[in-house]
């Protein structure tokens, strides 16, 4: 974590610098808001019994005091059903990290496989639509 102090018309300007640095540096640390590894969800797709995996690709972390913690809000935007074809690294859907009302990081959620419809699944497609 970095942080600057800035004072102006103080008579000990490094000793209250140093002050307001050993304050923010007391107060906040750096939390783990999101972790990508721990984040994975099943989709379904068009084709009836098939899931596919979809995950994000990058950590967030971010300064933020104890108190601060439950201010944070972590929102998923993702389709109700995929359309199959879908290829590794596709986007499907976006997550994003507010800080009360503020927006702090965003990301798309990624499918994590690919998959194809299978000729079963085209023929069960075709015969439910009559």
């Amino acid at each position: 974590m970095r942080a600057v102090a800035v004072v102006l018309g103080c008579p000990d300007m490094y000793a209250r610098c140093a002050d307001l640095l050993d304050g923010a540096f007391a107060r906040y640390s750096m939390r783990t808001l999101f972790r990508a590894a721990d984040f994975s969800r099943l989709l379904p797709t068009d084709a009836r019994g098939k899931f596919c995996r979809c995950g994000c690709a990058q950590d967030f972390v971010y300064p933020l005091a104890e108190e601060e913690l439950a201010r944070v809000r972590i929102e998923e935007e993702l389709p109700p059903a995929l359309a199959l074809p879908v290829r590794a690294g596709q986007p499907v859907g976006n997550l994003q990290i507010f800080f009360a009302k503020q927006l702090l990081f965003s990301q798309k959620i990624v499918t994590i496989e690919s998959m194809n419809k299978g000729i079963l699944d085209i023929l069960r497609g075709i015969a439910e639509k009559y």
